[in-house]
């Protein structure tokens, strides 16, 4: 005999409002660097049901015996994400939390008045460092600033690193095409890569880019070279056009402005033949080895000795002062 009843409206409310919460929680997750966690739990999920099929008792008892170990330590583990969640459902409720995307017109214009900013800072011999969001959400560090939420502009971004304005002393995050925040606060790397001679703010920009997938940009105050940094990688000495290419190329993927077509071919032959990796993927990393004399800023000797004072006592660092 087979049992069914009718579908309700009731019902299908219930699967759609359980669709979304599913949907945010992964929407989040997408946007962290929690994702890789999550196939950890995921390897281990596996293991567990590989050891319960063939009945190997002592590897089971074993995972038994951790869940609640293991439920604990995902509250402490996903700790961020899972403020970050209710924060943004308080503040703009569970269904509808997703940021519309920023078209290509959009991040183009802000990319090229980014680098004018940058260029005449550099020619005036002003500090600058400006960190731009992509997937990974800097949520945390934009509150450690001051929140602006402001159109990007030249003049602006000049006025914002000024050496009279008390937010100069810090990074500016940009989300989309909008500033986000000023003096906000950046971990510094602890990568023994980079040059001893450099200071706090190359080793914030470094730092950001460590621990999310942004790309951070830097105009030295002593030497006005500008730099970038992108997974941890420098690329130093670089010229506003370079710079503006570069940032283009990472934002905005030649893929993006091909056919589907050509999208469609492109991504085949990447999966079946794992064809040369695009140059737009990680361009900081092959012209960073492309370069054996990495700025050299002598002044720059003297700044870092600076660096501890501009460090706060959990390791992070306003990445404004030294160079």
């Amino acid at each position: 005999m087979i049992f069914y009843r009718t579908i309700t409206l009731i019902d299908v409310l219930d699967i759609a409002v359980l669709a979304a919460l599913i949907y945010q929680v992964l929407l989040i997750f997408r946007r962290t660097r929690a994702n890789q966690l999550i196939l950890g739990l995921f390897y281990f999920a596996f293991i567990f049901l590989i050891a319960y099929f063939f009945q190997m008792k002592a590897t089971t008892w074993v995972f038994e015996k951790m869940v609640g170990l293991i439920a604990f330590a995902l509250l402490i583990i996903f700790q961020p994400e899972l403020r970050n969640f209710f924060e943004r459902a308080g503040r703009r409720g569970l269904l509808f939390t997703a940021t519309s995307p920023t078209d290509e017109k959009a991040l183009e214009n802000m990319i090229v008045t980014t680098v004018q900013a940058l260029e005449e800072l550099s020619e005036t011999h002003t500090g600058a460092i400006i960190v731009i969001e992509r997937e990974i959400d800097l949520h945390d560090y934009i509150n450690t600033g001051e929140r602006i939420d402001a159109e990007i502009r030249k003049d602006l971004i000049k006025a914002i690193f000024h050496k009279g304005n008390p937010l100069h002393d810090g990074a500016m995050i940009i989300r989309g095409d909008r500033i986000a925040s000023a003096r906000s606060f950046l971990p510094l790397t602890e990568s023994q890569d980079i040059p001893s001679h450099l200071g706090t703010r190359h080793r914030a920009a470094m730092g950001i880019t460590e621990h999310s997938d942004a790309i951070s940009l830097v105009a030295s105050e002593e030497t006005g070279h500008l730099s970038m940094f992108q997974a941890g990688k420098p690329a130093f000495r670089l010229t506003p056009n370079t710079l503006r290419h570069m940032v283009m190329g990472i934002l905005i993927p030649e893929t993006d402005r091909e056919s589907p077509y050509q999208v469609f071919r492109v991504s085949l032959d990447r999966y079946f033949r794992r064809g040369p990796r695009s140059s737009v993927k990680e361009p900081v990393a092959e012209l960073a080895e492309d370069q054996t004399d990495p700025l050299v800023d002598d002044a720059d000797v003297t700044a870092n000795s600076d660096a501890t004072s501009k460090t706060t006592g959990d390791g992070h660092s306003q990445g404004g002062g030294a160079e």
